[in-house]
Protein backbone atom coordinates (compact mmCIF):
# COMPACT_ATOMS: atom_id res chain seq x y z
CA UNK A 1 0.00 0.00 0.00
CA UNK A 2 1.54 3.32 -1.20
CA UNK A 3 3.15 5.68 1.92
CA UNK A 4 0.47 8.48 1.87
CA UNK A 5 -2.39 6.10 2.27
CA UNK A 6 -0.86 4.40 4.94
CA UNK A 7 0.17 7.86 6.68
CA UNK A 8 -3.63 8.79 6.04
CA UNK A 9 -5.17 5.89 7.50
CA UNK A 10 -3.09 6.27 10.66
CA UNK A 11 -3.80 9.80 11.03
CA UNK A 12 -7.75 8.44 10.87
CA UNK A 13 -7.29 6.04 13.26
CA UNK A 14 -4.86 7.79 15.70
CA UNK A 15 -1.76 5.87 15.37
CA UNK A 16 1.46 7.53 16.11
CA UNK A 17 3.45 5.35 14.11
CA UNK A 18 2.82 2.89 10.81
CA UNK A 19 1.74 -0.65 12.02
CA UNK A 20 1.49 -1.93 8.62
CA UNK A 21 5.08 -3.38 8.48
CA UNK A 22 4.23 -5.89 10.98
CA UNK A 23 0.83 -7.19 9.21
CA UNK A 24 1.32 -10.88 7.78
CA UNK A 25 -0.55 -10.36 4.46
CA UNK A 26 -1.16 -14.17 3.69
CA UNK A 27 -2.70 -16.52 5.23
CA UNK A 28 -5.81 -16.77 7.99
CA UNK A 29 -4.93 -13.13 9.46
CA UNK A 30 -5.62 -11.86 6.55
CA UNK A 31 -8.73 -13.49 5.74
CA UNK A 32 -10.02 -12.87 9.02
CA UNK A 33 -9.44 -9.08 8.71
CA UNK A 34 -11.38 -8.94 5.29
CA UNK A 35 -13.98 -10.84 6.39
CA UNK A 36 -14.42 -8.59 9.20
CA UNK A 37 -13.98 -5.44 6.37
CA UNK A 38 -16.81 -6.86 4.25
CA UNK A 39 -19.21 -7.43 7.28
CA UNK A 40 -18.66 -4.05 8.29
CA UNK A 41 -19.21 -2.59 4.45
CA UNK A 42 -21.41 -5.05 3.51
CA UNK A 43 -20.00 -6.10 0.61
CA UNK A 44 -19.85 -9.81 0.01
CA UNK A 45 -17.21 -12.43 -1.79
CA UNK A 46 -18.41 -13.38 -5.15
CA UNK A 47 -20.06 -16.70 -5.03
CA UNK A 48 -20.55 -19.47 -8.19
CA UNK A 49 -23.92 -18.26 -8.36
CA UNK A 50 -22.61 -14.29 -8.42
CA UNK A 51 -20.71 -15.43 -11.36
CA UNK A 52 -23.24 -17.31 -13.11
CA UNK A 53 -25.81 -14.89 -12.42
CA UNK A 54 -23.54 -12.14 -13.90
CA UNK A 55 -22.37 -14.14 -16.81
CA UNK A 56 -26.13 -15.16 -17.87
CA UNK A 57 -26.38 -11.40 -17.38
CA UNK A 58 -23.60 -10.31 -19.51
CA UNK A 59 -24.86 -12.74 -22.30
CA UNK A 60 -28.24 -11.91 -22.70
CA UNK A 61 -28.85 -8.08 -21.60
CA UNK A 62 -25.06 -6.28 -21.62
CA UNK A 63 -23.28 -7.50 -24.90
CA UNK A 64 -26.19 -6.41 -27.21
CA UNK A 65 -25.63 -2.77 -26.13
CA UNK A 66 -21.74 -3.33 -24.79
CA UNK A 67 -20.41 -5.34 -28.11
CA UNK A 68 -16.67 -4.97 -27.04
CA UNK A 69 -15.13 -6.52 -24.33
CA UNK A 70 -14.33 -3.51 -22.56
CA UNK A 71 -17.61 -2.34 -21.91
CA UNK A 72 -18.67 -5.43 -21.17
CA UNK A 73 -16.02 -5.84 -18.69
CA UNK A 74 -17.20 -1.73 -17.13
CA UNK A 75 -20.67 -3.29 -17.22
CA UNK A 76 -19.54 -6.71 -15.09
CA UNK A 77 -17.68 -4.13 -12.96
CA UNK A 78 -20.29 -1.93 -12.48
CA UNK A 79 -22.67 -4.43 -11.49
CA UNK A 80 -20.90 -6.17 -9.36
CA UNK A 81 -20.73 -2.43 -7.42
CA UNK A 82 -24.41 -2.46 -7.50
CA UNK A 83 -24.76 -5.50 -5.97
CA UNK A 84 -21.64 -4.79 -3.53
CA UNK A 85 -20.06 -7.95 -4.47
CA UNK A 86 -16.52 -8.12 -4.49
CA UNK A 87 -14.26 -8.46 -8.07
CA UNK A 88 -12.81 -11.72 -8.66
CA UNK A 89 -9.33 -12.06 -9.48
CA UNK A 90 -8.49 -10.04 -12.82
CA UNK A 91 -7.80 -13.27 -15.25
CA UNK A 92 -11.27 -14.97 -14.15
CA UNK A 93 -13.25 -11.70 -14.56
CA UNK A 94 -11.98 -11.22 -18.40
CA UNK A 95 -12.65 -15.28 -18.73
CA UNK A 96 -16.14 -14.61 -17.90
CA UNK A 97 -16.51 -11.08 -19.79
CA UNK A 98 -15.25 -12.93 -22.84
CA UNK A 99 -16.88 -16.20 -22.28
CA UNK A 100 -19.97 -13.95 -22.07
CA UNK A 101 -19.12 -11.87 -25.33
CA UNK A 102 -18.55 -15.15 -27.74
CA UNK A 103 -21.81 -16.84 -26.11
CA UNK A 104 -23.83 -13.79 -27.12
CA UNK A 105 -22.39 -13.70 -30.87
CA UNK A 106 -22.74 -17.73 -30.89
CA UNK A 107 -26.83 -17.01 -29.90
CA UNK A 108 -26.61 -14.24 -32.45
CA UNK A 109 -25.50 -16.68 -35.12
CA UNK A 110 -28.25 -18.83 -34.36
CA UNK A 111 -30.74 -16.78 -34.58
CA UNK A 112 -30.04 -14.49 -37.70
CA UNK A 113 -30.23 -17.47 -40.26
CA UNK A 114 -33.42 -18.89 -38.22
CA UNK A 115 -35.08 -15.89 -39.09
CA UNK A 116 -34.92 -16.11 -42.60
CA UNK A 117 -36.69 -17.84 -45.45
CA UNK A 118 -34.95 -20.97 -46.86
CA UNK A 119 -34.57 -19.30 -50.08
CA UNK A 120 -32.70 -16.66 -48.84
CA UNK A 121 -30.56 -18.84 -46.81
CA UNK A 122 -30.13 -20.84 -50.45
CA UNK A 123 -29.48 -18.05 -52.43
CA UNK A 124 -26.75 -16.85 -49.64
CA UNK A 125 -25.05 -20.45 -49.62
CA UNK A 126 -24.59 -20.33 -53.47
CA UNK A 127 -22.40 -17.13 -53.03
CA UNK A 128 -20.18 -19.31 -51.75
CA UNK A 129 -19.80 -22.19 -54.23
CA UNK A 130 -16.73 -21.63 -56.65
CA UNK A 131 -18.39 -21.62 -60.09
CA UNK A 132 -16.02 -23.43 -62.21
CA UNK A 133 -12.93 -25.72 -61.59
CA UNK A 134 -10.42 -23.47 -62.75
CA UNK A 135 -11.95 -20.52 -60.71
CA UNK A 136 -10.42 -20.23 -57.20
CA UNK A 137 -12.46 -17.57 -55.63
CA UNK A 138 -16.49 -17.57 -55.26
CA UNK A 139 -18.76 -14.78 -56.23
CA UNK A 140 -19.21 -13.74 -52.16
CA UNK A 141 -15.15 -13.41 -52.29
CA UNK A 142 -15.27 -11.52 -55.48
CA UNK A 143 -17.71 -9.35 -54.15
CA UNK A 144 -15.95 -8.65 -51.31
CA UNK A 145 -13.08 -7.51 -52.58
CA UNK A 146 -11.72 -4.24 -52.40
CA UNK A 147 -11.76 -2.27 -55.68
CA UNK A 148 -8.80 -2.27 -57.72
CA UNK A 149 -6.97 1.38 -58.82
CA UNK A 150 -8.74 3.49 -60.82
CA UNK A 151 -8.75 2.93 -64.72
CA UNK A 152 -10.78 1.26 -67.50
CA UNK A 153 -10.31 -1.93 -67.36
CA UNK A 154 -10.43 -1.80 -63.36
CA UNK A 155 -13.89 -0.11 -64.00
CA UNK A 156 -15.24 -2.56 -66.33
CA UNK A 157 -14.56 -5.62 -63.55
CA UNK A 158 -16.49 -3.27 -60.62
CA UNK A 159 -19.34 -3.13 -63.35
CA UNK A 160 -19.72 -6.80 -63.74
CA UNK A 161 -19.68 -7.45 -59.91
CA UNK A 162 -22.79 -5.36 -60.68
CA UNK A 163 -24.08 -7.99 -62.47
CA UNK A 164 -24.35 -11.03 -60.70
CA UNK A 165 -27.51 -12.94 -61.79
CA UNK A 166 -29.74 -11.61 -58.82
CA UNK A 167 -27.22 -10.15 -56.75
CA UNK A 168 -27.16 -6.63 -57.43
CA UNK A 169 -24.97 -4.41 -55.63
Amino acid sequence: MPESIRLFLGKQLGLLWDHSEDYRGTGGTRDYHLAQIRAFTGWQFPTAADKQDLAERLRCEEAEVAITSEKLLDAACRRFRELRIELPAEPELHRLVNAALNGYFLDLYEQVPAQMTSEVRSRMDELLVVPKEEEVLSTFELLKADAANAGIENMGNEIVKGRVPGYAC
